[in-house]
């Protein structure tokens, strides 16, 4: 067997569901079962607001970022806590990249940015950019979707009027009227960013622990 860990955790799943245990069974009775939970999940997680929670780890040359969902739960009625994915990172780990990992993440569990309520992260500056670039995603759709609706709203009046049409380029909207401006100023992100709070506190101790050897030239 390639992995004797592997072949020990889910030898007596296998055994029992009545198939062999070799190599390639124990690939396929994993990704099956991977299929079947986010299929699960999907499910759990359609239209809830969502806080994510995101971390990278770094063990013996590896990295993996590890992103969890927390939503209110009806059937449950409490906070739950679900993994979307424990991703291992080959490339540098800047906002850019991380944003784009976790964007693909999102769109595999059929996740809407817009329902991303709250971003909890450590105070890692690669970590917190990629939460800003979120919210800026999320504030880009939601001014889409504002605009979509005044357009609606205000279809015959701009159909009557060449003048008061929207016009669109890649900075968002443009030459519109000045009562759909004054309504559309102040839209924000929804994503609040959340720093953990033990992390800080961490850090604290940490600096504090630094200023008392340097003062005192001993550590507690």
């Amino acid at each position: 067997m390639e992995n004797l860990f592997v072949v020990i955790a889910v030898r007596d799943l296998l055994v029992s569901a009545n198939i062999s245990v070799n190599p390639q069974s124990i690939q396929n009775f994993v990704e099956d079962s991977a299929k079947q939970v986010k299929v699960l999940l999907k499910d759990e997680l359609k239209y809830k607001m969502i806080g994510l929670k995101l971390d990278i780890a770094t063990r013996m040359g590896r990295s993996v970022l590890g992103v969890n969902a927390q939503f209110y739960s009806h059937e449950y009625e409490k906070i739950t806590i679900r993994s979307l994915g424990m991703i291992e990172l080959k490339n540098r780990h800047t906002a850019s990249n991380i944003s784009i990992i976790l964007s693909e993440l999102l769109r595999s569990f059929d996740i809407d940015q817009r329902s991303i309520c709250s971003i909890t992260c450590d105070n890692g500056a690669n970590i917190i950019a990629t939460a800003k670039i979120l919210q800026a995603h999320q504030s880009s759709m939601l001014l889409g979707d504002q605009i979509e609706e005044m357009q609606l709203e205000n279809q015959e009046e701009f159909d009557n009027d060449e003048e008061d049409e929207l016009e669109f380029d890649n900075n968002g909207p443009s030459d519109m009227p000045m009562h759909i401006k004054k309504a559309l100023n102040g839209i924000t992100s929804i994503a609040v960013l959340v720093r953990c709070s033990i992390h800080t506190l961490q850090l604290s101790v940490h600096d504090s622990l630094k200023e008392i050897k340097q003062l005192f030239g001993t550590e507690l």
